[in-house]
This record gives structure tokens, C-alpha cells and sequence, in this order.
């Protein structure tokens, strides 16, 4: 099992270490951009900058995760993972334990599939595809490279999401769907139709009703 080295040193850096122990990898150290430094370590873990990954941490012996979420649209997680790859490494990717996976499922390089995920047969998901815990994706659907699913999103079949698309918590996207490059779908949007490049869709703000929780649950 390959040692492994994660690009972060935020929340997401955090959880990495958490999930990849959990499954039995060796997590060795966390690198980052030395201007983002501002401590020594990530948890019990040391953290060193980007500049001395080669040296410390030789692409031969170690793989990387890059532990970044949807910041600038998942352009700066696209863009360390491509910068990655261009040095020679290897992306690890981490399933959860939990997860259901069906028949003729396919993940590329620095995937995160979170617990209780449920991805049916024939998914397909490019690299650096980021699904959250409790999302369900549809037979023959496909994820592009880049794309971020927070927690509980709910993708019917056959549902097509284009490069650094980002689906919000409890999204639900029906059956032949498409979603252009770059869409960001808001928290709770249920999309029956298609969606077009850089468009951003939110659900309808909850309205405060005029009565007391008390009145109306007794």
C-alpha cells in the first residue's frame, strides 16, 4: 500500500488524514504553498512547503492527494492536480468502506467517494471528482474531472455533469440531465432540465411563516 503525502492544510486537509488512515494507508506529511504555511503541522502530521515535495517525498515512493475543496470554482484543486501529475506523481484516490458500488464503476486518479455513497452501474467519474457522504448517483451517469458533490446529492440516470461543474448539499438533478462546464447548483435545487456553461441555480429562499412552532405542533 503506497505511502501518502496530502496537498492542504484546511478542513479538507484534515479529513483526508482521517479517511486514508482509516482504511490502512500510511499518511506521511501534508505540503502546501509556503505563502499558506501558518503552522507546522496538520493535526500530529508535519507540514512542509510545495517547493520540497520532490526532494522529501520522490514520486517514485509516495502518492499525493490533494486535499482542496471547491475554492475558485475547483479551479485551484484542478490546477495543483495537474501540476501534480505534471511532476510525475500518482493521485491517490480514497472509496469509503461503506460506499455501495455497483457493477462497471469507474473512478480516475484523486477521487474522494464519501460513506454511505451509492454510485450504480456503469458510473463513470473522471479525475479529481469529489462525491459526499449519502449522494446517490444514477446508472450511466458521468462525472467530468474537477467536479465537487457536497453531501446528499441525488443525480437520476443517465445524468451528465461537465468539468468543475460544483452540486450543493441535497441537490437533486433528474434522469437525462446535463450539466455544462463550471455550473454551480445551489444547495437544495431540484434541475429537471438541462444546464447550461457557467450558470447558477438556487432554491427559493424558506419563508417565515406567522405562526409559532407551538401553534402549528399541537
Amino acid at each position: 500500500m503506497p505511502k501518502i503525502v496530502i496537498y492542504g492544510n484546511g478542513d479538507m486537509a484534515e479529513l483526508a488524514i482521517i479517511r486514508f488512515r482509516s482504511t490502512g494507508h500510511e499518511v506521511i506529511a501534508c505540503i502546501v504553498d509556503a505563502h499558506c504555511i501558518n503552522s507546522e503541522q496538520v493535526l500530529d502530521l508535519p507540514l512542509y512547503p510545495f517547493t520540497e515535495l520532490q526532494a522529501r517525498f520522490p514520486a517514485e515512493h509516495y502518492q499525493l492527494f490533494i486535499a482542496i475543496g471547491f475554492a475558485q470554482a475547483n479551479q485551484l484543486r484542478a490546477e495543483r492536480f495537474e501540476l501534480c501529475k505534471e511532476l510525475g506523481y500518482t493521485c491517490a484516490s480514497w472509496i469509503s468502506p461503506s460506499a455501495r458500488i455497483g457493477e462497471q464503476v469507474s473512478w480516475g486518479e484523486n477521487c474522494c467517494i464519501a460513506d454511505q455513497v451509492i454510485l450504480e452501474p456503469f458510473v463513470s467519474l473522471k479525475d479529481n471528482v469529489n462525491i459526499g457522504s449519502n449522494s446517490v448517483i444514477g446508472h450511466h451517469s458521468e462525472l467530468g474531472e474537477h467536479v465537487y458533490l457536497s453531501a446528499g446529492v441525488l443525480c437520476s440516470g443517465r445524468v451528465s455533469v461537465s468539468p468543475f461543474a460544483t452540486l450543493g448539499t441535497g441537490a437533486v438533478i433528474k434522469d437525462n440531465v446535463s450539466i455544462g462546464k463550471g455550473v454551480l447548483i445551489g444547495a437544495g435545487v431540484v434541475l429537471q432540465g438541462n444546464a447550461l456553461a457557467n450558470t447558477v441555480y438556487a432554491a427559493p429562499n424558506p419563508q417565515i411563516l406567522p405562526w409559532t412552532a407551538r401553534e402549528l405542533l399541537t
